[in-house]
């Protein structure tokens, strides 16, 4: 339950996994509570054990609350899906055709890229179109299904550049 919550991104599979194995652990705990009592006769390890039982309850439902809080937020991809894309962005990388304001969130599930793509002002718009699509499949592919959103711009025109200054990273 556990390893297909986390194969599809599934805070709820995972946290039914979590709350399976504090219910399993919570039964270990009254067993060798009651059994160390009756082999040992010390009352006093029961509520021990117990205590440490509880712990481990208030540990789990700690670490789901921040699971459960940290989905409802969007974080930025993990770096190694970031350098994915930037690999392939560097494949089509050349003097005419250029990238940049990438910008990459996951929320949930559901994973978003985002960036401009400079291509020459005296390509077609089909050309600018073709290449976006190639683009798209190759990240969606490489990032199984991330929804890829590009932004088309003249790269000799000054007005797509004005943005990359705006305190975005640099992609290269």
């Amino acid at each position: 339950l556990f390893r297909a919550g986390k194969a599809h991104s599934s805070l709820v599979l995972q946290a039914d996994a979590k709350h399976l194995l504090a219910d399993v652990w919570t039964s270990v705990g009254v067993i060798v509570g009651v059994g160390l009592v009756g082999l040992t006769g010390l009352k006093q390890l029961d509520p021990i054990v117990g205590i440490v039982v509880g712990l481990n309850i208030v540990y789990t439902g700690i670490g789901l609350l921040r699971q459960s809080v940290s989905g409802l937020m969007d974080v930025a991809l993990p770096s190694a899906d970031h350098q994915v894309i930037i690999d392939i962005l560097s494949t089509h990388r050349n003097t005419d055709i250029d990238f940049h304001q990438l910008q990459t969130r996951a929320a949930g599930r559901n994973r978003f890229v985002g960036f401009h793509l400079l291509v020459p002002s005296a390509w077609t718009v089909q050309q600018g179109y073709n290449l976006i699509c190639e683009l798209e499949v190759e990240i969606e592919s490489a990032l199984r299904g991330a929804i890829v959103d590009i932004i088309l711009q003249p790269i000799d025109d000054p007005r797509a550049h004005a943005d990359q200054h705006q305190g975005a990273q640099p992609l290269w």
